[in-house]
């Protein structure tokens, strides 16, 4: 990528001026999904792919980032409204996701990467044993092995360790019962991660939480008398907070990682990520008074990375 901002204080002053429909607002947003998905495909992927020796907690790190990409890599596939409900379930799970990064960066002891681990054991464990009970009574179809997951489930030094995993990191409830986790941290519930993580995190939870899961869960509550415009609202607010969580995660990947050895132009490279927005916003607004595209970015190589 190249970091050319083409446009000077009069161009943004008279794009401002210019009025923008939702879809311009959906398209602009998109271009910051296929700039942080480019970055990840082209410069993010071969230097993880040439990390050897990592440790435990880079390991980890590099998992939560996988699995960024992934999502991120599906969500480039997805530039309409029609797709705003599988667009609003990659976005909350991209804002868990990048979350939970920032939740185990935060950590610089070993406390989390240890419940990590802990809390990966004990929910395989426990969906296990869920379906054990359920076919106990069931006859089951012929296809369908469960010896891996009765095996489990019946070793009793397995259920004493998991036991004990969860009375080590999770305890009791009020009840004084065994407090099985929901997620690996002792913050049960997102708002609180986000609190406690801090920075912009609590305000993205409270902007846009709700909306996402609105159409994500059964119902028609976040579409029930909208206009057909409300939907490019949709997208373009998923692709807004999808672009400002993937950028923080590249970020605490990089601090993780040191990446920035690696990388000389790391801090621009995410500053300018951040932007990509914006400018696409100023110049399609541009467009609109009769001028010619200017804002562009990426290297020949980079251009329609599949």
């Amino acid at each position: 990528m190249h970091f050319d901002v083409p446009f000077n204080k009069n161009d943004i002053i008279r794009a401002d001026m210019t009025p923008v429909t939702p879809h311009i607002l959906a398209d602009a947003a998109f271009e910051g999904i296929r700039a942080i998905y480019t970055f990840q495909k082209v410069s993010l992927k071969p230097l993880l792919q040439g990390l050897l020796n990592q440790n435990p907690r880079e390991q980890a790190v590099v998992g939560f980032h996988y699995r960024i990409a992934a999502y991120l890599t599906s969500v480039y596939k997805l530039n309409g409204p029609i797709h705003f409900q599988t667009i609003a379930a990659s976005a909350r799970s991209l804002f868990e996701l990048g979350l939970d990064m920032a939740l185990f960066s935060k950590d610089s002891t070993d406390e989390s990467l240890n419940r990590l681990y802990a809390f990966t054991r004990v929910e395989r464990y426990r969906a296990a044993g869920k379906l054990v009970r359920f076919y106990s009574t069931k006859p089951l179809s012929p296809d369908m092995d469960l010896s891996i997951q009765r095996s489990l489930c019946a070793d009793p030094k397995e259920k004493l360790q998991v036991e004990a995993l969860v009375l080590k990191y999770w305890g009791h409830n009020r009840k004084g019962d065994v407090l099985w986790p929901t997620h690996w941290s002792s913050f049960q519930e997102a708002r609180g991660r986000a609190r406690h993580v801090g920075g912009t995190w609590e305000e993205w939870y409270v902007c846009n939480y709700y909306m996402l899961s609105w159409h994500i869960h059964p119902g028609i509550t976040g579409t029930a008398g909208l206009p057909m415009e409300a939907f490019d609202y949709f997208t373009m607010e998923a692709f807004q907070l999808i672009t400002d969580v993937v950028v923080e995660s590249y970020r605490i990947l990089g601090r993780e990682l040191h990446l920035s050895d690696a990388m000389p132009r790391w801090a621009d490279s995410l500053a300018f990520l951040g932007r990509v927005i914006g400018m696409t916003l100023v110049d399609k607004r541009l467009q609109r008074l009769g001028e010619p595209p200017r804002f562009r970015y990426l290297e020949e190589h980079e251009k329609d990375v599949a």
